[in-house]
Protein backbone atom coordinates (compact mmCIF):
# COMPACT_ATOMS: atom_id res chain seq x y z
CA UNK A 1 0.00 0.00 0.00
CA UNK A 2 2.79 2.44 0.53
CA UNK A 3 4.52 1.95 -2.49
CA UNK A 4 1.39 2.31 -4.47
CA UNK A 5 1.10 5.67 -2.22
CA UNK A 6 4.48 6.76 -3.07
CA UNK A 7 3.70 6.02 -6.80
CA UNK A 8 1.03 8.07 -6.93
CA UNK A 9 2.70 10.91 -4.77
CA UNK A 10 5.40 11.51 -7.24
CA UNK A 11 3.18 10.78 -10.71
CA UNK A 12 1.72 14.22 -9.58
CA UNK A 13 4.81 17.15 -9.90
CA UNK A 14 3.26 20.23 -8.68
CA UNK A 15 4.10 23.27 -10.90
CA UNK A 16 3.17 26.47 -8.88
CA UNK A 17 2.40 26.95 -5.33
CA UNK A 18 -0.65 27.68 -3.35
CA UNK A 19 0.38 31.28 -2.68
CA UNK A 20 0.06 31.93 -6.42
CA UNK A 21 -3.21 30.59 -6.45
CA UNK A 22 -4.79 32.00 -3.06
CA UNK A 23 -3.46 35.21 -4.03
CA UNK A 24 -5.01 35.19 -7.84
CA UNK A 25 -8.74 37.34 -7.34
CA UNK A 26 -11.30 36.89 -8.71
CA UNK A 27 -14.37 39.52 -9.21
CA UNK A 28 -15.62 39.00 -5.31
CA UNK A 29 -12.83 37.14 -3.51
CA UNK A 30 -9.75 34.75 -3.82
CA UNK A 31 -9.87 31.06 -4.31
CA UNK A 32 -8.97 28.38 -1.60
CA UNK A 33 -8.58 25.04 -1.50
CA UNK A 34 -6.62 24.65 1.43
CA UNK A 35 -5.74 25.95 4.97
CA UNK A 36 -2.74 24.46 7.28
CA UNK A 37 -5.20 22.79 9.88
CA UNK A 38 -2.76 22.63 12.36
CA UNK A 39 -1.73 20.70 15.40
CA UNK A 40 -3.78 17.60 14.53
CA UNK A 41 -3.56 16.15 17.90
CA UNK A 42 -5.45 18.88 18.81
CA UNK A 43 -8.72 17.80 16.58
CA UNK A 44 -11.86 16.07 17.87
CA UNK A 45 -12.06 13.22 15.53
CA UNK A 46 -15.39 11.47 17.11
CA UNK A 47 -17.21 14.58 16.33
CA UNK A 48 -15.28 16.20 13.68
CA UNK A 49 -15.31 19.95 12.20
CA UNK A 50 -18.70 20.96 13.62
CA UNK A 51 -17.01 19.58 17.43
CA UNK A 52 -19.82 18.04 20.25
CA UNK A 53 -21.91 21.52 20.64
CA UNK A 54 -23.43 21.78 16.98
CA UNK A 55 -24.07 18.24 17.21
CA UNK A 56 -27.73 17.16 15.95
CA UNK A 57 -30.32 17.79 18.56
CA UNK A 58 -33.11 15.72 18.99
CA UNK A 59 -36.70 15.78 18.15
CA UNK A 60 -36.19 15.93 14.51
CA UNK A 61 -39.22 17.17 12.47
CA UNK A 62 -39.07 15.44 8.68
CA UNK A 63 -39.05 18.55 5.93
CA UNK A 64 -38.73 16.89 2.56
CA UNK A 65 -37.31 13.60 1.21
CA UNK A 66 -33.78 14.61 -0.93
CA UNK A 67 -34.22 12.42 -4.25
CA UNK A 68 -30.90 13.44 -5.77
CA UNK A 69 -28.19 11.55 -6.47
CA UNK A 70 -28.81 7.61 -5.37
CA UNK A 71 -28.53 7.03 -1.67
CA UNK A 72 -31.69 7.11 0.57
CA UNK A 73 -31.66 10.82 1.31
CA UNK A 74 -34.39 13.56 3.32
CA UNK A 75 -33.96 17.16 4.96
CA UNK A 76 -35.08 17.26 8.78
CA UNK A 77 -34.97 20.18 11.09
CA UNK A 78 -33.41 19.56 14.24
CA UNK A 79 -35.12 20.91 18.20
CA UNK A 80 -32.92 24.53 17.12
CA UNK A 81 -33.93 24.87 13.89
CA UNK A 82 -30.79 23.80 12.01
CA UNK A 83 -31.51 21.75 8.86
CA UNK A 84 -29.59 18.52 8.14
CA UNK A 85 -29.15 16.48 4.94
CA UNK A 86 -29.91 12.38 6.00
CA UNK A 87 -28.18 9.83 4.39
CA UNK A 88 -28.79 5.87 4.60
CA UNK A 89 -27.33 3.02 3.33
CA UNK A 90 -23.14 1.87 2.82
CA UNK A 91 -22.14 5.59 2.20
CA UNK A 92 -23.68 7.07 5.49
CA UNK A 93 -20.21 5.64 7.69
CA UNK A 94 -17.94 6.05 5.60
CA UNK A 95 -18.85 9.83 4.84
CA UNK A 96 -18.32 11.33 8.47
CA UNK A 97 -14.90 9.27 8.37
CA UNK A 98 -14.00 10.96 5.67
CA UNK A 99 -14.63 14.46 6.79
CA UNK A 100 -12.14 14.06 9.59
CA UNK A 101 -10.02 12.87 7.67
CA UNK A 102 -9.94 15.55 5.01
CA UNK A 103 -10.35 18.04 7.91
CA UNK A 104 -7.26 16.57 9.48
CA UNK A 105 -5.03 17.40 5.77
CA UNK A 106 -7.02 20.71 5.92
CA UNK A 107 -9.30 20.54 3.03
CA UNK A 108 -12.84 22.30 3.17
CA UNK A 109 -15.48 19.60 4.76
CA UNK A 110 -19.13 20.33 5.78
CA UNK A 111 -19.92 19.22 9.83
CA UNK A 112 -20.92 15.49 9.48
CA UNK A 113 -22.19 13.43 12.23
CA UNK A 114 -23.27 9.43 12.61
CA UNK A 115 -25.99 9.17 14.24
CA UNK A 116 -26.61 5.37 15.89
CA UNK A 117 -30.14 5.63 15.95
CA UNK A 118 -32.76 8.25 16.14
CA UNK A 119 -36.75 9.32 15.82
CA UNK A 120 -38.17 11.46 13.06
CA UNK A 121 -41.34 13.22 13.46
CA UNK A 122 -44.09 13.81 10.47
CA UNK A 123 -42.45 11.54 7.95
CA UNK A 124 -44.58 11.17 4.83
CA UNK A 125 -44.00 10.38 1.62
CA UNK A 126 -41.20 8.56 1.06
CA UNK A 127 -40.09 6.57 -1.75
CA UNK A 128 -36.07 5.29 -1.45
CA UNK A 129 -36.06 6.16 2.16
CA UNK A 130 -38.88 4.44 3.11
CA UNK A 131 -37.25 1.04 3.98
CA UNK A 132 -34.71 3.26 6.49
CA UNK A 133 -37.92 4.99 8.93
CA UNK A 134 -39.92 2.40 10.62
CA UNK A 135 -44.18 3.80 10.37
CA UNK A 136 -42.95 5.08 14.27
CA UNK A 137 -40.45 7.69 12.48
CA UNK A 138 -37.21 5.37 13.84
CA UNK A 139 -34.61 4.74 12.22
CA UNK A 140 -30.69 3.80 13.12
CA UNK A 141 -27.53 4.04 11.30
CA UNK A 142 -27.75 7.66 9.79
CA UNK A 143 -25.13 10.27 8.20
CA UNK A 144 -26.35 13.87 9.18
CA UNK A 145 -24.88 16.91 6.70
CA UNK A 146 -25.18 20.26 8.24
CA UNK A 147 -27.25 22.60 6.05
CA UNK A 148 -26.35 26.27 6.32
CA UNK A 149 -25.65 29.42 4.54
CA UNK A 150 -22.74 30.69 5.88
CA UNK A 151 -20.49 29.32 4.20
CA UNK A 152 -22.85 29.28 1.02
CA UNK A 153 -23.60 26.55 -1.33
CA UNK A 154 -23.32 27.94 -4.54
CA UNK A 155 -25.69 25.40 -6.50
CA UNK A 156 -25.07 25.06 -9.98
CA UNK A 157 -21.48 26.24 -9.78
CA UNK A 158 -19.14 22.95 -10.55
CA UNK A 159 -15.22 22.59 -11.13
CA UNK A 160 -13.46 19.75 -12.59
CA UNK A 161 -9.99 17.96 -12.05
CA UNK A 162 -9.02 19.70 -15.08
CA UNK A 163 -9.97 23.26 -14.70
CA UNK A 164 -9.80 24.90 -11.55
CA UNK A 165 -7.46 27.79 -10.12
CA UNK A 166 -5.06 25.69 -8.81
CA UNK A 167 -2.92 23.35 -11.56
CA UNK A 168 -0.60 21.16 -10.14
CA UNK A 169 0.05 22.50 -6.77
CA UNK A 170 0.60 20.37 -3.79
CA UNK A 171 -2.65 20.93 -2.56
CA UNK A 172 -4.85 19.67 -5.67
CA UNK A 173 -2.70 16.26 -5.69
CA UNK A 174 -2.61 15.71 -2.25
CA UNK A 175 -6.81 16.19 -3.03
CA UNK A 176 -6.58 13.58 -5.44
CA UNK A 177 -4.35 11.31 -3.49
CA UNK A 178 -6.46 11.08 -0.56
CA UNK A 179 -9.74 10.40 -2.98
CA UNK A 180 -7.83 7.24 -4.20
CA UNK A 181 -6.65 6.55 -0.87
CA UNK A 182 -10.01 5.98 1.00
CA UNK A 183 -11.58 4.81 -2.96
CA UNK A 184 -13.93 7.56 -2.99
CA UNK A 185 -15.32 6.51 -6.55
CA UNK A 186 -17.94 8.83 -6.89
CA UNK A 187 -15.75 12.44 -7.69
CA UNK A 188 -17.98 13.25 -10.36
CA UNK A 189 -18.04 17.23 -11.33
CA UNK A 190 -22.04 17.12 -9.36
CA UNK A 191 -19.79 16.69 -6.22
CA UNK A 192 -17.27 18.73 -6.93
CA UNK A 193 -18.91 22.24 -4.59
CA UNK A 194 -17.95 25.47 -4.44
CA UNK A 195 -18.89 27.51 -1.30
CA UNK A 196 -18.94 31.25 -0.75
CA UNK A 197 -17.28 31.92 2.81
CA UNK A 198 -17.59 35.68 3.71
CA UNK A 199 -17.71 35.05 7.35
CA UNK A 200 -14.27 37.02 8.03
CA UNK A 201 -16.02 39.72 5.95
CA UNK A 202 -13.40 39.32 2.94
CA UNK A 203 -15.12 37.03 0.44
CA UNK A 204 -13.79 33.35 -0.14
CA UNK A 205 -14.42 30.97 -2.66
CA UNK A 206 -14.06 27.54 -1.54
CA UNK A 207 -13.30 24.39 -3.52
CA UNK A 208 -13.98 21.21 -1.76
CA UNK A 209 -15.97 17.76 -2.41
CA UNK A 210 -18.90 17.71 -1.42
CA UNK A 211 -19.88 14.01 -1.24
CA UNK A 212 -17.42 11.67 0.12
CA UNK A 213 -19.86 8.26 -0.47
Amino acid sequence: VLAIFLAISTGFAPQRGLEDTQSEQSSEGKFVLWVDPGDIRSLDFRYGIGGPENQPLPPFRFIEEDRSGTSPKIHVRDARGITWNVKWGPEASPSAFCTRLMWACGYFVQPEYFLKNGHNEGVRDLKRAKSHISDDGSFVNARFQLRTDSPEYLNGYRWTWTNNPFGRTHEIQGLKILSQLVSNWDTKASNLALFLDDRTGAPRYVYAIADWG
